[in-house]
């Protein structure tokens, strides 16, 4: 009824609803293409191939559970160390650490796998006894104190629980690679700047 009663007084041929009608029609069927992009991009084959290979990638790899406090200077983490003498790391973390993304689960990084951190964090973390907590380590993020909660040989995770992920991260992938393939042939350049 609403409908009608818009069309009977013109709104439908308003030039600001007009315009609206076709910017919405144009997002559902760039959508569309998009989601026949990631459609078509996945299937069981190319999921078990990944799974394969991500799997094979652990092998001989070490997955360490750690926390840390990250801080800006060395001086601050020197203070920290001393603090952690009479004060609990995950008290200290939530308090005093520069990366809020850990700082309020007490600093926890969850599991790392050896490989895929900044050299220096890994080198210290792999020396590292469970339970223990590091002397300041400086990466290009800052200075970070590391405190080691468990460390196990990586195994991948059984297929069925990582299926969805890996669907999802090939269709982003097929979808990235498309729009990168338009953009190679237009004089639109994406930049990170607003």
């Amino acid at each position: 009824m609403l409908l009608k009663e818009a069309k009977k007084e013109g709104l439908d041929q308003s030039e600001d609803v007009k315009k609206k009608v076709e910017s919405f029609s144009n997002q559902i069927i760039k959508n569309a293409l998009i989601s026949n992009i990631a459609k078509s991009s996945v299937s069981e084959e190319k999921i078990k191939a990944r799974y394969e290979i991500l799997s094979k990638e652990l092998k001989g790899k070490t997955e360490y559970k750690a926390k840390h406090i990250l801080l800006g200077s060395k001086e601050d983490a020197n203070k920290i160390v001393r603090r952690l003498k009479k004060e609990a790391f995950d008290k200290l973390a939530k308090a005093e650490s520069i990366d809020k993304s850990t700082s309020e689960s007490g600093g926890d990084l969850g599991y790392l796998i050896s490989g895929g951190m900044y050299k220096e964090f890994e080198d210290v973390l792999s020396k590292l006894k469970v339970g223990k907590i590091s002397a300041p380590v400086k990466t290009q993020s800052g200075w970070h104190i590391i405190k080691l909660e468990g460390k196990k040989d990586a195994i991948a995770l059984p297929y069925d629980k990582v299926k969805g992920a890996i669907a999802q991260d090939i269709s982003t992938k097929a979808i990235r690679s498309y729009i990168d393939t338009l953009l190679e042939g237009s004089k639109i350049k994406l930049t990170s700047e607003g």
